[in-house]
């Protein structure tokens, strides 16, 4: 009998994790914390990747968003494509954030932790089954602080006019399009703030290609917020993993393409491993909320916003793992063993009736 065959079926299920990352540090990367216009351009959740040169993409994107109520966190991570040598990044945040090196180990963690169930479904078949599937810097523009992080250097804006901004950019060696002060103009006179960071080059010559080492963004919001406006402008379809952790189970109107919750479950730091990096994140017992985004840019024309759900309910995604096994070889046996069976009655049933015969002559 053939041994058995394996069918993986997913189930409301679309994460999708990328191959070992390169952790390169990147020569002339600009990433600004902001919002960003651009074409060509990479999309990305927080804004747009915009090469200087040459062609570019996103591979992926995760994102970790933690609220207290006061503070928003945001843990950003890029893994980008291409051959730039030079590229730029801008993400608002609502009031003057600080800025400090993150830790892609976090979201790995957090991959795992949310991982689909996986159940086990055992099916038989007849035949063999088929395959599975599976400063005052310049008018209009403060510069509130300058730091240096590992390879970043970064520096936290303020902005009074759009065009002030998109001019101090581009005097300080970030390249964008003229449109980007438009998408920059609603930020703008809402009073949001600004970081740009810059990667330090690490060798000559090299291309922006790999897993970025992540960014931990802190500032004061009194609502959760995740920034999407500029990826209105990236030319194609990209996906986006964003973790929310908060006092309960949170929930988004906006959508711009597929859009659905792949885990929501409480975490208490007291459950996890010892050495977890995602324990010491977390304040008394904490709700995790997974999203599996797919956006569309010419869907996008608002920021994620997020509010608490009516009820914490609890959920995970499922992975069903049908294992096939061919019972036609056991049909066979089953077939003989029944035959087996048969002959033996039968001798049983001609003896029984040879000894009645015997018994009837002896008794004449």
């Amino acid at each position: 009998m053939p041994g058995p065959q394996t069918q993986i079926t997913l189930k409301d299920y679309t994460g999708m994790r990328l191959p070992t990352p390169f952790k390169r540090a990147l020569p002339g990367l600009a990433l600004a914390v902001g919002i960003v216009l651009a074409a060509p351009a990479a999309g990305e959740a927080c804004g747009a990747y915009i090469p200087r040169e040459g062609e570019a993409g996103m591979a992926r994107e995760r994102g970790l968003v933690l609220w207290d109520g006061r503070t928003e966190r945001v843990l950003m991570e890029l893994a980008v494509t291409g051959e730039a040598s030079e590229a730029a990044w801008i993400f608002p945040a609502p009031a003057p954030a600080s800025v400090e090196l993150g830790d892609s180990a976090v979201l790995d963690e957090l991959d795992a932790l949310t991982a689909p169930r996986v159940v086990v479904e055992r099916r038989w078949t007849f035949g063999p089954a088929a395959g599975a599937p599976p400063e005052a810097a310049g008018r209009g523009v403060t510069v509130l602080s300058q730091q240096t992080l590992g390879p970043f250097e970064v520096t936290t804006l303020a902005a009074a006019e759009a065009e002030a901004l998109q001019a101090w950019l581009g005097e300080n060696g970030y390249t964008f399009p003229p449109g980007l002060a438009d998408v920059l103009a609603p930020y703008v006179a809402d009073g949001w703030y600004y970081v740009a960071a810059r990667l330090t080059p690490a060798g000559e010559g090299e291309a922006l290609n790999g897993q970025l080492d992540p960014l931990w963004i802190t500032f004061e919001s009194d609502e959760i917020v995740y920034t999407m406006r500029p990826a209105a402008m990236a030319p194609e379809p990209f996906p986006l993993t964003l973790y929310v952790l908060a006092d309960h189970r949170v929930e988004k109107a906006a959508a711009f393409g597929a859009s659905r919750v792949a885990y929501a479950g409480p975490l208490d730091p007291r459950a996890l491993p010892a050495r977890s990096l995602v324990a010491p994140l977390i304040t008394g017992r904490q709700f995790l909320t997974r999203f599996e985004d797919t956006v569309i840019p010419a869907r996008v024309d608002a920021d994620y916003v997020f509010t608490f759900a009516a009820a914490d309910d609890v959920y995970q995604d499922t992975i069903t793992r049908v294992e096939y096994a061919d019972a036609s070889g056991l049909l066979g046996w089953a077939a003989l063993g029944l035959c087996a069976l048969t002959c033996l009655g039968a001798l049983g049933l001609g003896g029984v009736l040879l000894l009645l015969r015997r018994a009837r002559r002896v008794s004449n």
